[in-house]
């Protein structure tokens, strides 16, 4: 399906449902469970909680935390206040970049530190690396575990 919700105060939830999928909201969380595809998600204060999808996601929130679960091709999420955690399978292959200026809490995942483009950015490679995903804070830790 193609799918674009949006609100202006509220929250979002989605469940099981595949394909190009925006959903939008100025203040409320957003939950999508169960879904596969390409995700696009944006509020503007609220929490981001993705579980089981498959696919691409681009995530972003002014002020809260995100968290990723699934299998992913593609990955971006920023948040200016809030933890950002990714959970992967296990033998998953990426590499982090982040601008935040702590180690990635790593919780059953090879990761070893990679070379960076500018000293503003760090690199984690996690397995054999791959695909860069992308996990920016302005204040919160960056989470990679495995599932």
């Amino acid at each position: 399906s193609s799918l674009h919700v949006s609100s202006d105060d509220g929250g979002l939830t989605l469940v099981g449902v595949s394909g190009d999928i925006t959903l939008r909201t100025g203040d409320g969380a957003i939950d999508v469970r169960d879904a596969g595809g390409q995700l696009h998600v944006n509020t503007g204060d609220g929490e981001i909680a993705v579980k089981n999808f498959e696919g691409q996601v681009d995530a972003r929130t002014g002020d809260g935390a995100i968290s990723l679960d699934g299998v992913f091709n593609s990955v971006v999420a920023r948040t200016g206040d809030g933890a950002i955690s990714l959970s992967v399978p296990s033998g998953s292959n990426f590499t982090v970049e982040t601008n935040a200026s702590d180690t990635v809490i790593n919780e059953g995942l090879l990761l070893t530190e990679d070379i960076t483009p500018t000293q503003r950015v760090r690199r984690w490679r996690i397995g054999n690396g791959g695909q860069i995903f992308v996990l920016n804070t302005g204040d919160g830790r960056i989470v990679v575990r495995s599932r």
